[in-house]
């Protein structure tokens, strides 16, 4: 509250009370016949003279804020409302103070901190406007309340045009938006991030992102917003495209080669080998040959024939005609019943779900892996059973070839199995 302190005449002092010695730091025999304007901090002289003057002249005037110098030398804020009256037959002003320090004090340190949030504000602005990312904060309405100029600009907007909006307000895709909102709504009702992937029509066209939303969580363990980023990946996708093409197209030009040798092999090294069995059983039928020679000559004919047995397993194993006859199960069914009938592994062929045609490719492929896997599990495992499982679903085929035999270490990175040669 205000405090009658002290009444000033002629600009000097004529009353103090123990206020006004509280607030100066002079004794009342001191302050009288003091200057008042003496005791005010050089810069703001100038202001409360002004005031003085225009109260004498009969101007009514609000409280005013001032800074003193006490008696140590320690500058005081305080406030002043001044009022005229009459002393001693003359006019004078009856001064009203109060020592408002602390609470200035206090308003220059919220300013520090606020000027240093502002600056720190600016900081993450230009990091945000910086970031790859674009980022949005929603409220449960599924409203803008923030978003980064990065997120504005694939629309065409500012910033401005969309907080407070909602992707219904902006006329946004239903098809695009309404499987994103429901995402949104999800995480208000379990306070789980979410994650996914959507496809947006923007300025520069239909563009891929990678999503993330994730809750805020306020103090009593609610949720008071939902902030989202956005990650474009059209450009990861088209060149993830473009490797899946060259990987089609080696594997189809790999595939062109095997059934070129294969035919090769069948065409001239078997028919080779056959024409030279007949040749050895006829000369084995030669009367006067000894039989030493006759049982060398039968010797060779069965070595030939394990040659010619062999070659015919590398050309079927070059180009796998059963697949192109019976189709991918079937195929995978011979393959786990040859590893039965030539090994000690009892392997089985298990599957899931409604089968399917797929693209020659993709058989192809898996057969080539089912393939290899086999004859992993006969050369190295020293299993004594085995299962190749294939399971369809809505969108994949899985494949999995599982067995009892030894095991071994995967390294940190898979693609290391590359490097070694595997």
């Amino acid at each position: 509250m205000c405090i009658r302190d002290s009444i000033v005449q002629n600009g000097k002092i004529q009353f103090a009370n123990s206020e006004a010695e509280r607030i100066f730091g002079y004794s009342r025999d001191e302050l009288k016949a003091m200057d008042l304007l003496g005791l005010v901090l050089p810069e703001d002289r100038d202001s409360v003279k002004e005031k003085v003057a225009k109260m004498l002249n009969g101007e009514s005037l609000p409280p005013y804020e001032c800074r003193i110098l006490n008696k140590d030398g320690e500058p005081y804020w305080i406030t002043q409302t001044l009022g005229p009256i009459q002393y001693n037959g003359g006019r004078a002003a009856l001064v009203f103070s109060m020592d408002i320090t602390r609470r200035k004090q206090a308003e220059e340190n919220n300013a520090k901190v606020i000027a240093g949030i502002k600056d720190e504000l600016r900081t993450l602005e230009k990091i945000i406007s910086a970031s790859p990312y674009q980022i949005y904060l929603y409220d449960r309405k599924g409203r803008y309340i923030y978003i980064s100029p990065a997120a504005a600009r694939v629309f065409g907007l500012e910033p401005k045009d969309m907080v407070g909006k909602t992707w219904r307000d902006l006329k946004m895709p239903a098809n695009v938006m309404k499987p994103y909102e429901a995402q949104l709504r999800k995480v208000f009702a379990t306070g789980q991030s979410s994650s996914g992937k959507i496809t947006v029509p923007t300025v520069e066209g239909e563009r891929d992102y990678e999503f993330t939303l994730t809750p805020i969580h306020i103090l009593d363990g609610g949720i008071e917003s939902v902030v989202g980023t956005k990650r474009d990946i059209t450009e990861e996708n088209r060149l993830r495209e473009n490797l899946y093409f060259y990987i089609r197209e080696i594997t189809r030009a790999q595939e062109e080669e095997r059934k070129r040798i294969a035919r090769d092999l069948h065409d001239e090294t078997i028919q080779a080998l056959a024409t030279l069995i007949l040749d050895i059983a006829d000369i084995a039928e030669e009367p006067q040959l000894p039989e030493v020679t006759k049982q060398r000559l039968q010797g060779l004919n069965t070595a030939i024939n394990t040659v010619l047995e062999e070659v015919r397993c590398l050309c079927h194993e070059l180009r796998p005609a059963l697949l192109e006859r019976l189709g991918l199960i079937e195929s995978l069914g011979i393959l786990t019943d040859d590893l039965t009938r030539t090994s000690e592994v009892n392997c089985s062929l298990q599957i899931d779900g409604s089968e399917r045609k797929l693209s020659s490719e993709a058989e192809l492929m898996l057969i080539r892996i089912v393939q290899e896997a086999l004859r992993n599990v006969k050369k190295y495992s020293q299993a004594r059973n085995a299962t190749v499982k294939v399971e369809f679903g809505m969108e994949t085929v899985r494949v999995t070839i599982d067995d009892n035999g030894n095991g071994f270490k995967l390294p940190e990175n898979l693609s290391d199995f590359a490097r070694q040669g595997k």
